[in-house]
């Protein structure tokens, strides 16, 4: 490589890098990206409190169906003897 293709830049970048436009519009909406983030936070959030309640609704099936078979199971073992 000759002195007339190096380019100088920050330690990482290729001389490909220097040699592209900046094609970054100068001007962030940061208020819109944290806005997005913020909404998608809320609908994992929502998910998440979604997915408990419906555990917690099954665990207590659960329980009351294992009681229901105890109780099943013990009533007809009193009855055979």
């Amino acid at each position: 490589m000759s002195d007339d293709e190096i380019l100088a830049g920050p330690p990482g970048t290729t001389s490909a890098d220097l040699a592209a436009p900046d094609l970054k519009p100068k001007y962030k909406s940061w208020r819109k990206k944290y806005r997005k983030m913020k909404a998608r936070f809320d609908d994992v959030i929502k998910d998440n409190n979604t997915m408990f309640k419906e555990e917690s609704k099954l665990e207590a099936l659960s329980k009351r169906l294992q009681e229901h078979n105890e109780y099943e199971q013990t009533d007809l073992s009193s009855r055979c003897h």
